[in-house]
Parts: structure tokens; C-alpha cells; sequence
């Protein structure tokens, strides 16, 4: 029977053991590049969970596999073209990689700081061109303005980021795919049956946004001309020349956060300077596999003479060399195996990191962005219509000054 304690059944020591294994192995889930929890980072489960990480990447494992391959022809070239291998000494091979390594180290850290800075400025500039949306949803419903009317400057500016969002993404496309995806994109837009009024594209608006270079900067010119026909009409009642002036700022705003985006996008760092570095990790990866190889043939091949069992030489070799070649073996292998895997990884993060819209493990989510200021406008609406100075929400206020 299960023992009782305050009436409730006391978990058994088995029971107890199981639940805590499941919390241990438990994980949730990661769904892009912003959303996960970084508390499962600081267990050791999260080194097997391969999902929206560099060690889940095909192109990785493949450059590994030729890497390793490369080692393993040369330790056998090694082992039957040398007729005296205890002759050989591969230390003096090494000092090409260590030199190799101190360039590849240097730059890499600089491009992985540049990628990353690169990344934080495109989403920020996106995230405050929705800001801006609700800020200008602030204003207007301030002024008193007719919700309708309101409705139809956030649309333009939800409509804008949409836009925003879906050239960024063609634009990350190979150059035959653009043109296709472009149109798939407008089609999309106009054509799909939109449950929420905010982001609706009208066909006749696809159209003459369609023929501009920059489609999501023009509709916050159209915002900056809707406005301005609001105030001439009366529509912006209170405090019409400070309110105008205001809207007016946001929508130059939305306009610079939208050049700010693309400008973090097309403005990438220079050719020659990522050229150059793939090019050092490629060839120090290169070299480090030739190493290895070398170390590990040559460790083989004084193995084989040690018991007399090499294709050429008798000459037998002293067991503390070939000890101490097992010890070189093992170190060879994790700077010439290990670190070539290494320096491949932080140059595919690197990459991955500058091509936020390309990448899909460095991808900003901004469709999710997007709907989730699309939920924040309804939100906004229907709390606009609180009536604040009605006397039920006087006597409450006061309840709550006294009490507190």
C-alpha cells in the first residue's frame, strides 16, 4: 500500500526517481533562432539536441568527413612509400599549422563579432518599426480620431512591414528564384482570404505599389499623406498642431527603420576579407589533416617495426618511442581531428549570423513579429474604448489611493 501523509499518497523512491530523470531530459522545444530557453544551455542534455545548431549541419559533417578521409590516405601513403619511418619527424609539419592557426583564430573572432552586431542591429531595427506602428496607433487614438480612419494608417503600416519581410526573404533567394518568388509573394498578399482586417492588401493598392522601387517606404509616405489629410479635414481634434507634428515624426521614423533594415542587409562586409578568411580555415584545416595524417602513420609504421611486421625495415624501434608516439597521437588528434571540425563550425555560425534572412538556423522570425503587432494593434483598439473617466473607475482609483 502507498503510504498517506496529510491524506495525500507519498511518491515511492522509484517514482520519485523517474520524474526527476524526466525533468532532466525533458527540453523545450527550440522553434528559431529567438525562441528557446537558455536554461536547458547549462545541462548536459543540450549537447545531444542538434535542432537550429551548427552540429546538425549536413555541409559540417561533409567538409569532417573529407578532412578525416584526407588523414587517413595520408597515413597510408605514409605507411607504404616511408621504408624508414623512425627517421621521420612530423613535429617539424606541425609548426605550419600552429603558424596557420594564430591568423585563423584572429580573424575569425573579428568576423564572428562583426556577424553578430550585424544581426542585433536588423532585428532591432525591425522590432522598432513595429514600435513605431504602435506609437502612431497611440497618437491617433489620443487625438480622438475616428477608428476607422485609425485602422486604415495601421494597416499601411502593417501592410509595410509585411512587405518588408517578404523582400528581405526574396531577396536572400538564388537570383533565377527572385523573380518567381516575387510574384508568389504579391499574389499572396492580395489574393489570400485574410481573416484580420489589418492585414489586408487591397488589389488596386498591390498594383500601384507594385511599379515603386521601395513599396514598404511608400506606404509610410502614404501614412504621412493620410495623416496630413485627417488634420485638414478636422479629424485631428485635440491639440491638432502638436498631434500632427508628432504623427508626422513617426512616420519619418517608420521610413528610417525601414532604410535601416535594408541597409544592415545590403551592406555586408567586404569580399575580400571573407575570401580571405575561408580561405586561411580551409587551408589550415587542410594542412591539420595532413598532420594528423602524418602523425598518424608515422605512429602506426614504428607500431609495425616495433614487432617486426613493417613491409620494409627490420630495424626494430625501442617501446618508449612508441609510446611516446602514442601520447603525440593523441594530442595530434585533437589539434589535427578535433580542431579543424572546430574552426569549420565558427566559420559556418559566422556566416550564418550575417545572412539573418538567408540562414534558416540564424533566421529572424519576423513573420512572427509581425503578428504579434498585428494582436497588439486589436488589443490596443478595443482597450481605447475603456471610458477612463467614468465614475465606477473614479471610485475605484480612489479605493486604491487610500488602500495604498
Amino acid at each position: 500500500r502507498t503510504p498517506l501523509l496529510h491524506g495525500q499518497a507519498i511518491p515511492s523512491y522509484g517514482s520519485r526517481i523517474a520524474q526527476m530523470s524526466r525533468s532532466l531530459v525533458y527540453r523545450e522545444p527550440v522553434k528559431d533562432a529567438m525562441t528557446y530557453h537558455t536554461q536547458s544551455l547549462t545541462q548536459w542534455t543540450s549537447l545531444s539536441d542538434l535542432s537550429h545548431t551548427v552540429w546538425g549541419s549536413k555541409s559540417l559533417w561533409a567538409i569532417a568527413a573529407k578532412l578525416w578521409l584526407t588523414s587517413t590516405l595520408v597515413a597510408i601513403l605514409l605507411l607504404v612509400t616511408v621504408p624508414d619511418p623512425t627517421a621521420m619527424d612530423v613535429g617539424k609539419f606541425t609548426n605550419i599549422t600552429t603558424f596557420l592557426r594564430v591568423f585563423v583564430s584572429l580573424l575569425l573572432g573579428f568576423f564572428m563579432a562583426a556577424s553578430v552586431k550585424r544581426w542585433w542591429a536588423c532585428i532591432e531595427a525591425f522590432i522598432e518599426l513595429c514600435g513605431t506602428v504602435r506609437n502612431l496607433q497611440m497618437m491617433l487614438l489620443a487625438c480622438n480620431a475616428p477608428r476607422n480612419e485609425v485602422a486604415q494608417a495601421l494597416r499601411y503600416g502593417v501592410i509595410s512591414a509585411k512587405l518588408l519581410h517578404m523582400e528581405l526573404h526574396v531577396q536572400a533567394l538564388p537570383s533565377q528564384e527572385q523573380a518567381a518568388a516575387d510574384r508568389k509573394g504579391w499574389q499572396d498578399l492580395t489574393t489570400r482570404d485574410h481573416e484580420d482586417s489589418l492585414a489586408k492588401l487591397l488589389p488596386e493598392e498591390a498594383k500601384a505599389l507594385q511599379v515603386t522601387s521601395d513599396s514598404a517606404g511608400t506606404l509610410w509616405i502614404w501614412i504621412g499623406t493620410y495623416v496630413g489629410s485627417l488634420a485638414a479635414r478636422g479629424h485631428v481634434r485635440a491639440l491638432a498642431g502638436p498631434i500632427f507634428a508628432r504623427c508626422m515624426v513617426l512616420s519619418s521614423q517608420g521610413l528610417d527603420k525601414i532604410l535601416r533594415v535594408r541597409s544592415c542587409i545590403t551592406v555586408q562586409a567586404p569580399f575580400i576579407y571573407v575570401h580571405m578568411l575561408s580561405s586561411l580555415v580551409h587551408i589550415s584545416n587542410i594542412t591539420s589533416a595532413v598532420s594528423f595524417g602524418m602523425t598518424f602513420g608515422t605512429a602506426v609504421a614504428k607500431w609495425q617495426v616495433a614487432n617486426n611486421v613493417h613491409l620494409f625495415t627490420e630495424k626494430g624501434a625501442k617501446k618508449i618511442e612508441t609510446s611516446f608516439d602514442l601520447q603525440a597521437l593523441t594530442v595530434a588528434f585533437v589539434f589535427g581531428a578535433v580542431g579543424p571540425l572546430v574552426y569549420q563550425a565558427l566559420l559556418e555560425v559566422s556566416i550564418a549570423i550575417a545572412q539573418p534572412f538567408s540562414n534558416s538556423k540564424a533566421l529572424v522570425p519576423t513573420e512572427r513579429i509581425v503578428e504579434k503587432l498585428v494582436a497588439d494593434l486589436h488589443d490596443g483598439m478595443s482597450c481605447s474604448s475603456f471610458d477612463t473617466d467614468s465614475s465606477s473607475h473614479k471610485i475605484q482609483m480612489d479605493n486604491l489611493c487610500e488602500h495604498g
